[in-house]
């Protein structure tokens, strides 16, 4: 990812494996990455930002001046779930998604590093790159407690947050769940990773359940595990500290804290009969929220 308005470009993409360079904030030179199946032959292509033990894969579009905006995915996800919102946006800011290390094209961890913290250090490398002095940061469910976490880190840099169904306070359940998924075999692993999938699809479109699963079950066990345990040390009511900025949030049935005193939400949108993922099934309730969250005149 670069910090010039120019979209990225990036390497034919290779056999996954980790970068043996520590140098953070490093632009990796650059050529064309083969895009999945499902995303049109003249979408953006891909670039690669090197980051500690390995690369980030992402898009950057848009050259509106003002604050960026970067989206942040989920558990198991990647950054194409954000292309409904890159394509509308796209003449209002400049746009940054990316995929978390693990996860999409990005680059294992060789150190298995995918806590909280350190996806949270990804975050701000990126922000870094850009050259943003302040960005309107979009999370979706484990995607917003990177980015809240960053902003109660770095309130002066974040212009607004848009927290898409967070997972609110679920430390002791995440917990438990911690605990079952390291007891279980690689069999159980994926029964059990399938069925709370499936349960966070139900109202899903068709098109968002095949993405859905596809990009789960590509996410190697670790990333997965290892997400989930930094979800269950992640205190929600004391991580935004000193941040008083404006925080938009999409919740839907399937966000677990419903109760929006939980979370930090200071407008919130309740969207009914759609899935966990609402970007995808309803991406033009999204896209109006994150249209309120840029800065200056809309």
């Amino acid at each position: 990812m670069t910090a010039t308005p120019d979209t990225l470009r990036g390497r034919p993409r290779t056999a996954r494996r980790p970068s043996s360079s520590s140098v953070l904030c490093v632009l990796l030179a650059l050529g064309c990455v083969p895009l999945p199946p499902d995303v049109p032959d003249n979408a953006p292509p891909e670039g690669r930002l090197a980051v500690a033990d390995g690369w980030l894969t992402g898009t950057v579009r848009g050259t509106a001046p003002g604050a960026p905006v970067v989206f942040v995915h989920g558990l198991g996800g990647n950054y194409h779930f954000w292309d409904r919102q890159l394509a509308a946006e796209e003449n209002k800011a400049k746009l940054l998604a990316y995929d978390q290390r693990g996860c999409g094209g990005s680059s294992l961890a060789p150190r298995k590093r995918y806590d909280l913290d350190t996806l949270v250090n990804d975050l701000s490398i990126i922000l870094d790159v850009m050259r943003a002095e302040q960005a309107v940061l979009v999370g979706h469910s484990f995607g917003a407690d990177v980015v809240t976490r960053y902003a109660g880190l770095h309130p002066d840099r974040v212009a607004a947050l848009v927290l898409i169904d967070p997972p609110g306070d679920l430390r002791p359940q995440l917990a438990t769940l911690t605990t079952e998924l390291a007891a279980t075999d690689d069999a159980g692993f994926s029964a059990k990773v399938g069925a709370l999938t499936e349960k966070l699809l139900a109202d899903a479109k068709p098109e968002t359940r095949t993405a859905v699963l596809t990009s789960v079950r590509s996410t190697p066990r670790d990333v997965l595990q290892l997400m989930v345990s930094g979800m269950a040390s992640f205190d929600t009511a004391s991580a935004l500290g000193s941040y008083e900025g404006p925080v938009r949030c999409v919740v839907t049935d399937h966000t677990a804290s419903r109760d929006t005193t939980a979370r930090p939400c200071k407008s919130v949108v309740r969207l009914h009969h759609v899935s966990h993922w609402p970007m995808l099934d309803a991406p033009d309730e999204v896209n109006k929220v994150i249209d309120a969250a840029l800065p200056g005149p809309r």
